[in-house]
Formats: C-alpha cells, sequence, structure tokens
C-alpha cells in the first residue's frame, strides 16, 4: 500500500470505515491505470501489483522487494515487459487513429509516446509519430481549431497595429494645409472623416483582434473612393488601393474565399471612373493632345507647393505600402523557414522510415 501511495500520490483504499471492505473485496490494483496521467515505471507498476495478490505465496518476499527495487534505481530494466507493453500502447494508438474521434490524433499522439519512451528502438512507434507529427490531419480537432484561431487573431492585431500607424499617418499632412488651396470643404471634410473611421476600425482590431471582413472591405472601399478627390484615380490612389488589397488578402476569411480579393479589387479601382463617367462625380481627368491631365476635386493644385505635397504624398504612400507588404512577406518567410527547421529536427530524430 505504501508503494502503491508513491507512485500514485493517493492511498490504495479509502479512508475510514471503507477501508476494510475495499480490502477485501478489491482485486490487484495497477498503479499505472489509476493514474495514467503519472510517468509510472513498468517495473514498479509490476512489482506493485505483485505486492498486492491476495494469496501470501503469490506475494514477493521482503527481500525479493528491496532487491527489485535495488535493481530499478541501479538502472535495471525489465526489457521485455517493455516491449510487452510498448507494443500494446501502440495497438492502442493504432486502434485510435482508425477510429472517426476527432481528437483521435492527440490520444494516439499519447499513446505512441508511451510506446517510444518504454522501447525508443521501435521502429513503428517512430513510424506513427512521425506520420502524426509531419501529416496534415484531414480533420482537425475543435482544441486545434480553437488554438489556430486565436493565432489568427494575434497576426490581425498585428497587422491592425500596422494599419492603424499607416492610415494615420496620413493625418500628417494637414500640416500641409496652410499652403494650399482648398477647393472643396466638404469633400475634405469627408475625406478625413472616413480615414478617421478606418483608423478607428483598425484600432479597434489591433485591441480585439477581431476584424469584420465586410467592414475592412467596405472602410477601403470607401476610403479609396473619396482618395480619387485628392488627385483623381490615376494619382495617390493606385498606391492607396494596393495597401488596401494587402490588407484585405491577408484577412483569413477572404483567404478563404480568394474570388473576394478580385471583385473588391476590380470593383474599388472601377467605381470612381464609373461615378466620373455617370456625371455623378465631378470629372478630375481628361485626354487632352494625347496626354492624361489630372486634377483634383478637393484642392486648387496649380502652384510649387501643391505640387510639392502631391509629390510627398505619392512618395510617402509607396514607401508605406512598401513597408506594409515586406513586414507581412517577412514574416511569412521566418514563420515559414521556423516550420521548415523544426520539420528538419523532427526527420533527424526519429528512423527514416517514419520519416517519409
Amino acid at each position: 500500500a505504501m508503494l502503491f501511495e508513491i507512485l500514485t500520490a493517493e492511498p490504495l483504499h479509502p479512508r475510514g470505515d471503507d477501508a476494510l471492505v475495499s480490502t477485501l473485496t478489491s482485486s490487484p490494483m495497477s498503479p499505472a491505470e489509476r493514474r495514467p496521467d503519472r510517468p509510472i515505471a513498468p517495473e514498479l507498476d509490476e512489482l506493485c501489483q505483485a505486492m498486492q495478490a491476495e494469496e501470501p505465496e503469490g506475494r514477493p518476499s521482503a527481500h525479493e522487494v528491496a532487491k527489485r527495487l535495488q535493481l530499478y534505481i541501479d538502472g535495471d530494466r525489465d526489457l521485455e515487459l517493455r516491449k510487452a507493453l510498448a507494443a500494446e500502447q501502440l495497438a492502442h494508438a493504432r486502434a485510435v487513429l482508425a477510429s472517426a474521434d476527432v481528437n483521435a490524433r492527440a490520444t494516439a499522439m499519447r499513446h505512441a509516446g508511451r510506446a517510444l519512451a518504454l522501447d525508443p528502438a521501435s521502429v513503428d512507434a517512430a513510424d506513427v509519430i512521425g506520420r502524426l507529427l509531419l501529416e496534415r490531419p484531414a480533420a482537425l480537432p475543435p482544441a486545434l481549431i480553437a488554438s489556430l484561431d486565436e493565432l489568427d487573431r494575434d497576426a490581425l492585431r498585428k497587422r491592425s497595429v500596422r494599419a492603424t500607424r499607416s492610415y494615420g499617418s496620413v493625418f500628417l499632412f494637414l500640416g500641409f494645409l496652410p499652403f494650399l488651396e482648398v477647393r472643396s470643404w466638404p469633400w475634405l471634410i469627408a475625406f478625413y472623416v472616413v480615414l478617421g473611421a478606418v483608423v478607428a476600425f483598425a484600432w479597434r482590431g489591433a485591441i480585439t483582434g477581431r476584424v469584420s471582413p465586410y467592414l475592412s472591405m467596405l472602410g477601403n472601399f470607401t476610403l479609396a473612393l473619396v482618395w480619387t478627390r485628392v488627385a483623381s484615380p490615376f494619382l495617390l490612389t493606385p498606391a492607396m488601393i494596393c495597401g488596401a488589397l494587402i490588407a484585405v488578402a491577408s484577412h483569413p476569411w477572404n483567404q478563404r474565399r480568394p474570388w473576394t480579393i478580385f471583385v473588391w479589387g476590380a470593383i474599388t479601382i472601377a467605381t470612381p471612373f464609373a461615378l466620373e463617367a455617370a456625371g455623378i462625380l465631378e470629372s478630375t481627368w481628361a485626354i487632352e493632345n494625347g496626354a492624361i491631365q489630372i486634377s483634383s476635386a478637393i484642392y486648387n493644385i496649380s502652384g510649387t507647393a501643391e505640387a510639392a505635397a502631391v509629390m510627398t504624398a505619392n512618395f510617402a504612400f509607396i514607401l508605406l505600402v512598401g513597408a506594409f507588404a515586406y513586414t507581412i512577406t517577412r514574416n511569412g518567410r521566418v514563420a515559414s523557414h521556423d516550420l521548415h527547421i523544426q520539420a528538419w529536427h523532427l526527420r533527424h530524430l526519429i528512423p527514416e522510415r517514419a520519416a517519409r
């Protein structure tokens, strides 16, 4: 009973009046079966069960118990017993994998891991572990799906922080306002109201890690539309749409529906041209004498200050989009390399047959 309690951290029989009944009626109890969560050596598990034999002659003597304990402490292991237990654990792993349980892979991994711990030379156990580690499951268990969702939310938080900074930096161009001649204050106010709403939306995503793909596409579409009022659909707007496309394309919802990315891009690009052609919006471009002439619905671009502001804004927006794209591609490359490094180490950890 003492060895059982040492191995399991709980008594073999209940305390109190029920102890006698349990002692007289219960059969030998395996510590490993009572506490499968504890790393109980099979040699000690077998010894503990032998000490619980009902008949005295079936129990090992005190000398035998001491000898077997000392052998275990000295590092002696019953290899045949361990191989038999490993085969049993491996059979459990394969049986679980053949079932339709969504948590089968996690359970099979535990059984296969125990099999490999009991018999480190078992190629079959390593083969099962290798396939579980390196092959993508057909159906993901709920716990893994929840973990992946949290990973996506963390990525959305980081992207939202970058979007907040990128969009928020546009407010810095208000510093040019005293040097510019404003043609339409309503359009200027509308531009910064929409920009402020997009920044607030991105900031909320940075806090919560949840970004509605519908609101994201709507907000970026509206911002792109008012952006065309600054310097036509041909200047500044393309850089803004490229940055927005990167943000839209990086959302998990859109990645599962890639057609939405192309549809959003096509609608966002075509809408201002269509509205100008229909006369709903003021025309900001024209082709004359083989050249495209552009104008602004918000500013009078007629002097050096206006030209400098437009060139600075165009330069800054292109750099912002480039920095945004660089960050996303760099993070993807780092993640891909980390995954490859882990897989490479795993392939060298397990036998060659398992790695294939």
